[in-house]
């Protein structure tokens, strides 16, 4: 959706004389909805390991919470390497924040990326706890 705004400025000097408007300054501008466009596995050649890591663009700048796969979220970027809690083809229910701290959830589907070396990965709790923690692990 396209936007458009005309904003219009006065002037006053410390004799309090005011300036004239003038025609204004027309802003434009696209309001983007902000979405998942395509994601990816990258294998991160490191020394003798390798780490493979989901890799997501988006199509503006977000902002996402802790998650399983990232405890210390990246600012708002239009590209989160390693950061959604997904390691199994599959459909998957992502959330994240737009600029304006609005949050989005989306369902997206990935195809094809980890083939037969992914897996699902399941917590007892998901937030902060004192107590025991079960971890499952599903091929």
């Amino acid at each position: 959706m396209n936007v458009s705004h005309t904003l219009y400025a006065t002037l006053t000097d410390p004799f309090g004389y005011v300036s004239n408007p003038g025609g204004g300054l027309v802003v434009e501008g696209t309001n983007t909805r902000p979405g998942y466009v395509d994601g990816y596995v990258y294998d991160e050649i490191n020394g003798i390991t390798t780490l493979r890591r989901f890799d997501a663009e988006f199509n503006t700048p977000v902002r996402l919470d802790k998650s399983l796969a990232k405890d210390n979220p990246s600012p708002y970027s239009d590209i989160k390497r390693g950061e959604l809690p997904i390691f199994k083809d599959g459909k998957h229910t992502i959330s994240f924040y737009d600029i304006f701290g609005m949050k989005w959830t989306q369902e997206i589907e990935v195809k094809d990326q980890f083939n037969e070396y992914g897996m699902q990965i399941y917590l007892s709790e998901t937030g902060a706890t004192s107590g025991p923690l079960e971890v499952t692990i599903a091929l």
